[in-house]
């Protein structure tokens, strides 16, 4: 079944409009998918990501303590020169796992289980 979930969140993130990648794969190898993009896809992809991750902390805006400890953890307020590789690596996580959580989703619902 991982093989399967495996394409599965290949596809999502494709669908996503942005460069899959596996939790197993370190920052850099994500870096190299992206340079293998033509400069104007690259930036297309790079902008989808951090929607896609600014939604997922936005997310928490009901929680107060949660969304801040949020923010400080995936250095939202940050410009590019202060980020760190534990802030994009949170960011990655956060991104990930929520493709991960959509696909279980998808898998109930198809299957009628709760």
């Amino acid at each position: 079944m991982k093989v399967y979930n495996d394409v599965l969140l290949t596809i999502k993130m494709i669908d996503s409009g942005i460069v899959p990648y596996d939790w197993s794969f370190s920052a850099s190898n994500l870096r190299d998918a992206l340079e293998t993009l033509d400069p104007i896809s690259r930036r297309v992809a790079q902008r989808k990501f951090r929607k896609l991750w600014r939604k997922i902390v936005s997310s928490f805006k009901g929680v107060p303590d949660v969304y801040e400890n949020m923010k400080r953890a995936s250095g939202m307020s940050l410009c590019e020169m202060e980020l760190t590789s534990q802030h994009r690596m949170f960011r990655a996580s956060l991104v990930h796992g929520q493709f991960i959580k959509d696909i279980q989703e998808d898998a109930k619902r198809i299957t009628g289980k709760n």
